[in-house]
Formats: C-alpha cells, sequence, structure tokens
C-alpha cells in the first residue's frame, strides 16, 4: 500500500497536502521502517514538499528512531540536494561545522576550532558540493589533499576530494586540487576507481575533459 513516503518520492505534492489536510501529522513514522516524511523529502531534494511539511510543523532537527540517517538537513546533504539543505538551515536546522562547509558558510566555518576528523569531513563535505573558498581555507590547516581521509570518510567509500568534485562537475575546484598535489589517477577504496571515472559515471563531462587534460589514465577507468 501507498504511502506519503511514496507521494514525496514522486514528488506529488497535492497528495501530500491532501494527506496533511485529512490529519496527517508530519513528525509521524511512516512505513515498516518508520522514516519520517521531512527526511525523505530532504533526501529526493522535494523542495516545495519539504516547504509545505515545515508549514504543517514538522519539526525540523527530529531523527527517525531507527538511526538509519537524518536529521532532514543530514540526508539533503548526503544526496548533495543543496537547495533542500539551505531551506532547511534558513528553518533554523542546527548546522555543525560539515554542514556549514558544505554549504559554504564560511564565517560558520572559519569561527570553528576544529579537530582533525571534523576538517576532513567538512573538507570532504565542501568537495562534494563544489564550495572552492571553503576548500581553500581548510588544505592549509591540514589537509594533506594527496591521501585519502583517515576514519569514517564521507560517504564511506574511502575516496579522494578529487572524487567528489569530479562527481559533481565542479571543475574549478578539480583544478584547484590538482595544483596542490592531489594524484590525477588517485584510486579510491571501495571501487577501485579514478576521479575520471566517477565523473564519467556520473556524466561530468567538463571535469572529466580537464582530467584529461592533467594526463588522466583511460585503461584506469571501471
Amino acid at each position: 500500500m501507498a504511502t506519503i513516503l511514496d507521494d514525496i518520492e514522486r514528488g506529488d505534492i497535492g497528495a501530500v497536502e491532501a494527506a496533511l489536510e485529512a490529519g496527517f501529522v508530519p513528525d509521524t513514522p511512516v512505513g515498516d521502517d518508520g522514516d519520517l516524511a521531512l527526511c525523505w523529502a530532504a533526501a529526493y531534494g522535494q523542495v516545495d514538499i519539504l516547504r509545505t511539511l515545515l508549514e504543517h510543523g514538522a519539526t525540523v532537527d527530529l531523527a527517525p528512531a531507527h538511526g538509519m540517517g537524518g536529521p532532514a538537513l543530514s540526508d539533503a546533504l548526503f544526496e548533495n540536494q543543496v537547495e533542500a539543505a539551505r531551506l532547511l538551515v534558513g528553518a533554523g536546522a542546527a548546522t555543525d561545522f560539515a554542514a556549514a562547509a558544505a554549504l559554504g558558510l564560511l564565517d560558520i566555518v572559519r569561527a570553528h576550532d576544529e579537530s582533525d576528523g571534523e576538517r576532513w569531513s567538512a573538507f570532504l563535505s565542501a568537495c562534494k558540493t563544489g564550495e572552492i573558498d571553503v576548500v581553500r581555507y581548510l588544505v592549509p590547516r591540514g589537509i594533506d589533499v594527496a591521501i585519502y581521509p583517515p576514519g569514517d570518510e564521507w560517504g564511506g567509500v574511502g575516496a579522494s576530494g578529487l572524487h567528489w568534485a569530479a562527481a559533481g562537475n565542479h571543475v574549478a575546484l578539480v583544478h584547484y586540487l590538482l595544483d596542490a598535489g592531489t594524484p590525477v589517477d588517485i584510486v579510491d577504496d571501495t571501487f577501485a576507481n579514478t576521479p575520471l571515472g566517477w565523473a564519467l559515471i556520473d556524466g561530468a563531462a567538463e571535469a572529466a575533459d580537464a582530467l584529461r587534460a592533467a594526463g588522466a589514465d583511460e585503461s584506469l577507468v571501471k
């Protein structure tokens, strides 16, 4: 049986509004896993639905009880839904160091005395969204762009900042990371693929061209 989560995934704002008018409470866990409508809308980048749920009282920082993902801001950024993330921040979502980096909130980033782990997380978050000014700030503070980040890296795939920048087609950031010393054919730990491979998979044509111009080896692409 279809749920409001299915309506959100499809972007059917009319069905969501009908459910709300019929008495659906936005913070109600839905489905067998107890997912939350706001987190679902954030992950799928359904900005209009997100706004509607917030207007109907959804709690912006609520996370599902199952502990798999959430709150909504984390889900939006994990799926690179930047517009949705900005809406949530504007609605008062708690913004940690990595989230501030991903959204280019440089004043927040500069004001934080981060740990090494926080710095790596913020660096990778900013690479994923293409926030080059944040990356330029973080690299001199202790980021070795030529290696993988230690610990639990963003996305859990053992990838470099160059991988994320390439996949996002952030060409200026690709050039910066290459100039800063990232090996053009650095290989991620999970898929054994290069930044060029990531760019090609994600249809990031301009980034792929930049990597080829820098000497990327097409024979290493998975």
